[in-house]
């Protein structure tokens, strides 16, 4: 468990962490300045996610599970927020499937549509 881990093992994953998502958001023109958000409310309470779409930049969509267990919910989440084609930016213990997404525990997915063409990043960048 994390309670047995040094500390210093700890700041260095979750600097590493906080790095890995801010590159990852620098690339991601959907998530610049602009455009309009919405937070959605899902039947899950351990789920915090929101949308943004930018009108030049695309379609973002970001899930966040704030539990220890993984979650799962209805893969039409990302329908409702425009994504017809998501690719998933993180990497982390996200799974999308064919009717289900799975965010594990503690976990943050960020979706982003394909179909959005060229104004998106390549998934792990």
């Amino acid at each position: 468990g994390v309670g047995t881990w040094p500390v210093a093992a700890i700041r260095r994953r979750v600097r590493d962490a906080v790095r890995s998502m801010a590159a990852v958001r620098r690339a991601t023109p959907a998530m610049s300045t602009g455009g309009e958000q919405w937070m959605h409310r899902l039947e899950d309470r351990a789920l915090l996610a929101w949308e943004r779409r930018h009108p030049r930049h695309g379609r973002f969509y970001g899930i966040a599970n704030v539990s220890r267990n993984a979650v799962f919910v209805d893969r039409q989440v990302l329908s409702w927020a425009g994504l017809n084609e998501p690719v998933e930016l993180l990497g982390g213990d996200v799974q999308l499937g064919d009717d289900t997404l799975r965010i594990g525990p503690l976990s943050v997915g960020w979706f982003v549509d394909c179909c959005d063409g060229d104004v998106q990043p390549q998934p792990g960048v």
